[in-house]
């Protein structure tokens, strides 16, 4: 029988307040939770094209090649995300449960042989800003649009930086911490091609001027994992997440689309999931 899902946000928390990490099982076991940390890719490495894109930088003076290179350089490699799905509220049309999307599952989650993290929203964003200066820290949810790039701001006396010629940012030449917190940068570094928007994606976004992967400690902010559906529930894969004192969920398939031989688990959506709770081994090893 599946759990209903007011269930499952009574004992983990509001979907608003979540946050849906999607990975494969090996990485969630042997990195993630193992060190109790998240990675940080550096942004030229999103599955974006358009944020693998080289920046330009225009001035009015005769110097600013190498600027251009170092600003450039810095946002390609300094700038790092971190992401995961997000729930909005379930009066959207287009609204689904953060752990039911179809689309991560199979993209991300080893079509549903991965796992699915659930993460504190509020939590999991102030233990990362306990360990890097909070001004280079930001989440936001991401904008998608057929064109995401912002506006125009020229000036002949600054540096002038951007995604496409057209779409430029000032900035000062010495000074680019503040960068990041520029609303235009900002606005490039949460925004997406249309085609994501089935992620329904939510972002942290950190400047760490250090070259590489940047791995942060979530500490208490991780409340459940959800298994996939083809993972088999041996013992031992279990206890890697209950000794932890982690929830664990699995979502079950249904292979009926037919509203009346279903356990209907949300209004106006067609149920292709249930979710199952998962009694923990060490429980009973306890009683």
């Amino acid at each position: 029988m599946g759990l209903n899902l007011a269930t499952f946000y009574s004992e983990v928390g509001p979907g608003e307040n979540l946050l849906f990490h999607y990975t494969s099982f090996e990485t969630a076991k042997d990195k993630i939770i193992e060190n109790n940390s998240l990675r940080f890719s550096p942004l030229s490495n999103s599955s974006d094209y358009v944020e693998e894109s080289n920046f330009f930088v225009k001035c009015g003076v005769p110097i600013c090649q190498d600027i251009h290179e170092r600003i450039n350089s810095e946002i390609q490699k300094f700038i790092k995300i971190c992401c995961f799905a997000s729930e909005a509220s379930s009066m959207e049309d287009d609204y689904l449960p953060g752990m039911m999307l179809s689309r991560m599952w199979c993209q991300y989650a080893g079509n549903q042989r991965g796992v699915c993290l659930v993460f504190d929203k509020a939590k999991l964003l102030s233990n990362i800003r306990e360990q890097i200066d909070a001004a280079h820290v930001e989440m936001q949810r991401v904008k998608y649009s057929q064109v995401p790039h912002i506006a125009n701001n020229t000036s002949s006396a600054s540096i002038t930086l951007s995604k496409t010629p057209e779409d430029q940012l000032q900035v000062e030449s010495n000074q680019f911490p503040t960068l990041f917190r520029h609303p235009i940068l900002q606005n490039i570094i949460f925004s997406k091609m249309k085609d994501f928007r089935d992620e329904k994606e939510c972002r942290i976004a950190i400047y760490d001027p250090i070259e590489g992967y940047s791995m942060y400690d979530y500490k208490d902010a991780l409340k459940a994992i959800v298994l996939g559906a083809k993972i088999s529930l041996e013992e031992s894969v279990v206890k890697t997440f209950a000794e932890k004192g982690i929830l664990i969920y699995q979502m079950k398939i249904i292979a009926t689309r037919s509203i009346t031989e279903t356990n209907f688990l949300f209004p106006d959506h067609d149920p292709h999931y249930e979710l199952v709770k998962i009694p923990n081994p060490i429980d009973k090893i306890n009683l």
